[in-house]
């Protein structure tokens, strides 16, 4: 963590997994508390740990296993993409910040990672890959965690929301542009679940535009 007013840097931790799908970590929604998925070893799995800013240190145990977490910042519960308990890839489930309450959000055949709450918290994108889909091919969708609603929202993954939870900005590909190539694009939410507004390309690249926030 680096703090730009005393310009230094503080180690979390130093296995830390990255994810080129997204963002691995999270703050709590009162920026006091960091969710991030750290190595396990051999275990294929990561663990889900929380780094406490207030208390300067590294809470002891992992919350729950798994590879990528984002905090709600309303809901204070915190959304995890880990392995399936009924298929071969990653599913979302949701849990409270001490391990209680783990609850599935979305089971299905397929790979569900990179879960990103919308501000308010009602809402969440994550990066699917059906099976026998190319991990370069999935498709970004909008999950309601109250209904099961499902909204897809094309091709593309590593979202992030506007702050006003209109607008959300992905990388993804255009048309037919070969796999590897990868620009960042906009689309207004309310437009694409009510009548299908298209995403509007903000960059233009032959190699790999990736991870806007």
């Amino acid at each position: 963590i680096y703090d730009f007013a005393t310009q230094s840097a503080t180690t979390v931790s130093d296995r830390a997994l990255a994810s080129a799908l997204g963002s691995a970590m999270s703050w709590s929604g009162d920026g006091g508390r960091l969710v991030f998925s750290e190595a396990a070893g051999a275990e294929t799995e990561g663990q889900i740990r929380i780094y406490d800013e207030d208390r300067g240190k590294l809470l002891d145990g992992a919350v729950v296993s798994g590879v990528m977490a984002a905090w709600s910042p309303v809901r204070g519960e915190i959304a995890v993409s880990r392995l399936s308990d009924t298929s071969d890839g990653h599913d979302l489930y949701a849990v409270q910040p001490d391990g209680g309450g783990l609850r599935p959000l979305l089971q299905r055949p397929g790979d569900d990672t990179a879960p990103v709450w919308s501000p308010d918290g009602g809402i969440l994108t994550f990066s699917s890959a059906p099976p026998d889909t190319e991990p370069e091919r999935r498709q970004l969708h909008i999950l309601d965690p109250e209904t099961g609603a499902l909204t897809e929202l094309g091709m593309g993954f590593g979202a992030a929301w506007s702050q006003d939870g209109v607008r959300l900005a992905y990388s993804g590909q255009a048309g037919d542009a070969a796999a590897q190539n990868q620009d960042i694009f906009i689309v207004a939410v309310d437009g694409v679940a009510a009548d299908g507004g298209e995403p509007q390309a903000v960059s233009s690249s032959v190699t790999r535009d990736v991870w806007p926030g």
